[in-house]
């Protein structure tokens, strides 16, 4: 049938062309083809048209604080949230709400206030660091460990406060609260498979880190240990893998082997002073 018909529209060619009925067959197929494609180009323009308006809301959402700088709500925590831009007077609120946190005092008679709150000198010593891989990655990495501290970040809208260098215009800065902690960094090592030669495989951190720390009983309970999961590269910026945080104060009875999930590693790490415990060392008052 197909052939038929090819040869047929051979021999009209031949002859001298198309009959009328066939060309006004083919004028409306032109047009009909003609409109398909403008209701397509039209289907087109409408469907980027609403996904550029989904985009936009959805920046808009996530974008009004950092860009306008509009204060998140009363109850949202931004602390250390780099997505998060907030006004000079939400920051005002967080610096009290820090200074009073930090402030706060336990005990009903002044010796008992004086006790909790008595800056005191400890001993801490980090050792038998222990890495265990729970896959066949193998990066290059290292830990870091942040001891205490009450270190708040904040992203500040700075629009109307000037320029920098008197060109470089600032629309936000990072404001700071509190005290940084005590930092310790190991250094890189390799994370070899989880099994070699059939036995699981294991790291000893070849790093200790023996420091003295002050704070008070209360600091004990407020402030914490942060240990971090890098990946090292030579080439490029080097990525957190992961962290893990624990309140001080599980640390204040003595020697501790604390084992911790930290992305695809297991880290084990023990805290304690040389003598093997970590306790009070002497007591005097912090001005």
């Amino acid at each position: 049938m197909f052939a038929a018909a090819a040869g047929l529209a051979a021999v009209k060619n031949l002859v001298g062309g198309d009959s009328p009925e066939d060309k006004e067959n083919a004028k409306k197929e032109e047009e009909k083809r003609k409109r398909e494609e403008e209701q397509r180009e039209k289907d087109e323009e409408e469907r980027q048209k609403q996904q550029a308006e989904l985009e936009g809301d959805a920046g808009n959402e996530d974008g009004d604080d950092l860009e306008q700088g509009i204060a998140p709500g009363d109850d949202d925590d931004v602390a250390g949230d780099d997505n998060i831009c907030i006004t000079r007077e939400r920051f005002q609120q967080a610096y009290e709400t820090h200074k009073s946190k930090y402030s706060a005092t336990l005990g009903e008679t002044e010796a008992e206030q004086r006790f909790w709150s008595y800056p005191r000198r400890w001993g801490v010593r980090l050792w038998k660091i222990q890495v265990v891989p729970l896959n066949n990655d193998e990066p290059v990495a290292f830990l870091n460990f942040a001891w205490g501290g009450t270190r708040e970040e904040f992203r500040v809208d700075t629009t109307n406060t000037g320029s920098l260098f008197g060109w470089l215009s600032a629309s936000s800065s990072v404001w700071c609260l509190g005290e940084e902690p005590q930092y310790f960094r190991t250094a890189a090592f390799p994370i070899p498979k989880m099994f070699v030669d059939g036995v699981k495989s294991k790291v000893q951190v070849p790093s200790e880190f023996a420091f003295e720390w002050r704070g008070s009983y209360l600091d004990l309970e407020r402030e914490n240990l942060k240990i971090e999961l890098w990946q090292w590269s030579k080439y490029k910026a080097n990525r957190i893998d992961a962290q893990h945080s624990r309140s001080l104060i599980e640390y204040a009875t003595g020697p501790v082997l604390q084992s911790c999930i930290l992305g695809t590693f297991d880290t084990d790490d023990s805290v304690g002073m040389e003598s093997g415990r970590f306790t009070e060392r002497a007591l005097r008052a912090i001005p």
